[in-house]
């Protein structure tokens, strides 16, 4: 017997819904290359609990489709080349602020000069 979760399928998505579940807003995500949407509903649940999400830059992606799904539905915060992605990662968990601090929860508004 097969459950939709248990299966080998995208689930990027329902990793995130656990993860809100237990740990609400306190929640950094980096979407990365890969195809399909997987991880657009996950961004979602994220930045409604009051998260941060970032998305691996199309020039530093194999394949755009996840990280392109979650940037044009307007769910990331930043929008990352993927020889940044670690210190991201760790500006995001050295930061005293709550990740989904009002100042950094706004969408990604397109490239930086």
């Amino acid at each position: 017997m097969c459950y939709a979760e248990s299966c080998c399928r995208p689930s990027v998505d329902y990793l995130l819904r656990s993860a809100v579940k237990c740990f609400s807003g306190r929640i950094a995500f980096i979407i990365m290359t890969g195809m399909g949407s997987d991880g657009l509903s996950g961004a979602r649940m994220v930045r409604e609990a009051g998260g941060y999400v970032a998305a691996q830059s199309r020039e530093s992606c194999v394949v755009y489709g996840m990280p392109k799904a979650v940037i044009e539905a307007g769910l990331a915060n930043e929008v990352v080349h993927l020889q940044d992605i670690p210190d991201c990662i760790l500006r995001i968990a050295t930061c005293r602020r709550s990740i989904g601090a009002s100042d950094r929860a706004a969408p990604y508004q397109g490239e930086r000069k």
